[in-house]
């Protein structure tokens, strides 16, 4: 509903631009889709990762603080995807992190984290 702070995140099978990717997307923001193209990363599969099927979805009363996939041995091992990880804000904090910073970035992206970027 509007006004209620919403995050939708999972494995979702779906590519950017998929059907199922635009029908989510048309409601509530991609947590990657606010990082620089270099930022964006692929978390399938997990050993080399040439797809981005996992996401995290927020609506606009959620900021976002930081976004990364960690890639490290753990992580690879744990899974054939390769987690997403955000660190979210709501109520008042959300617009205080929304506000862009002198490079007019909207959210800090987290240091690379090794897992291949996502092609423009």
């Amino acid at each position: 509903p509007p006004g209620v702070p919403t995050v939708l995140c999972g494995d979702f099978n779906a590519v950017p631009f998929s059907p199922t990717y635009r029908r989510v997307a048309a409601v509530l923001r991609d947590a990657q889709r606010h990082l620089p193209w270099g930022q964006r990363r692929r978390t399938f599969p997990s050993a080399r990762p040439m797809l981005r099927l996992d996401h995290i979805f927020v609506s606009g009363e959620v900021g976002l603080v930081r976004v990364e996939v960690p890639c490290g041995a753990l992580f690879r091992a744990a899974s054939d995807h390769l987690p997403v990880v955000a660190d979210l804000a709501t109520g008042s904090v959300s617009a205080e992190v929304l506000r862009p910073d002198t490079r007019g970035a909207a959210i800090r992206p987290a240091a690379h984290s090794g897992s291949r970027p996502e092609r423009p």
